[in-house]
């Protein structure tokens, strides 16, 4: 079945030196008609200026600008470029502009969702290049994949090609806190990763920084799974079992006096441990707490300035 149309979505902030290529290319290498929808998210430099000026030129495919009231953030942007989608769209291209995810990876992903699966992810085949970085991301998916019901495909970020079916159950979640892969690993149906090597950064430095990684980290896990909380809880009974079960193997020996009860040190030391695993219990179950507090108020995820398109 031929393909009426491919939305290409691009969450763009502060990125003037770069997204009016990044479009060119992108056209260059998809046969098919486009719908750009770039939103912006709140960029301080000439992005919206560039985006109108590109919007107004060539008129061989639609270019939408959803402006942004504000910087609300990579993932609520991307979101809100996906619930702009047109009708007229049957496959979905959602990718970063920053140059990371590479133009000429596009028509692989397009090709494998004709082969007749739903969703098709790029998989980072490379290091960041930052061992920090790397190291960090590599404990996340361990740790994602030991208490999620379901698997977020490692290495797998925004990039990825998909259909109707995909975009309408992605659009369904409502949440406040959003993580993109997680979402989209979440709904499941027909999907399948494709190695891709991605880029150097082709200007600046990543607009997420290393606290918006642990964000987006604490949200894949937190955000859907309440297993930390039962971990939590489990602990506990360990802990209540082998201080019940120390106190009578101490107490029997006072009694016996085969050996003095330990000392103030050792137990200053037992209890600062204590101490420390119960901040630390506290701060997860905060973090739940936080989320719920978040998603009660309901407010709106994004705002929009103004739509700039062809109708």
């Amino acid at each position: 079945m031929p393909i009426k149309q491919i939305s290409v979505i691009l969450p763009v902030f502060n990125e003037e030196s770069i997204i009016e290529q990044l479009a060119v290319e992108i056209e260059q290498h998809i046969e098919s008609p486009i719908e750009f929808v770039f939103i912006n998210d709140g960029s301080t430099d000439k992005t919206l200026e560039i985006l109108k000026k590109y919007r107004t030129g060539k008129k061989s495919n639609q270019k939408k600008i959803i402006d942004l009231a504000r910087n609300f953030g990579h993932q609520p942007a991307l979101m809100a470029g996906l619930s702009s989608v047109s009708s007229d769209s049957d496959i979905i291209v959602v990718m970063d502009a920053d140059f990371q995810d590479s133009p000429e990876d596009i028509p692989l992903l397009i090709s494998r969702v004709e082969e007749g699966y739903d969703c098709v992810y790029a998989v980072r085949t490379a290091n960041s290049g930052n061992r920090l970085i790397d190291s960090f991301t590599k404990f996340f998916y361990k740790i994602q994949k030991i208490f999620l019901r379901f698997t977020i495909p490692p290495n797998a970020g925004t990039f990825s090609v998909f259909n109707r079916d995909v975009l309408n159950n992605i659009l369904d979640f409502k949440e406040s806190e959003i993580y993109f892969p997680g979402l989209r690993a979440y709904v499941g149906l027909n999907q399948t990763g494709v190695p891709v090597k991605r880029r150097a950064r082709a200007h600046g430095e990543s607009k997420v920084g290393k606290m918006g990684l642990i964000n987006l980290s604490m949200s894949g896990i937190l955000g859907f799974s309440v297993v930390p909380m039962r971990a939590i809880f489990l602990f506990g009974v360990f802990m209540t079992t082998l201080c019940f079960f120390l106190g009578i193997v101490l107490f029997l020996m006072k009694i016996t006096g085969i050996t003095k009860v330990m000392g103030v040190t050792t137990i200053l030391i037992f209890m600062l441990g204590l101490f420390g695993i119960q901040i630390m219990f506290v701060g997860i179950v905060g973090e739940y707490v936080g989320k719920l507090f978040i998603e009660a108020k309901r407010r709106p995820r994004w705002i929009i300035r103004k739509i700039i398109d062809d109708k």
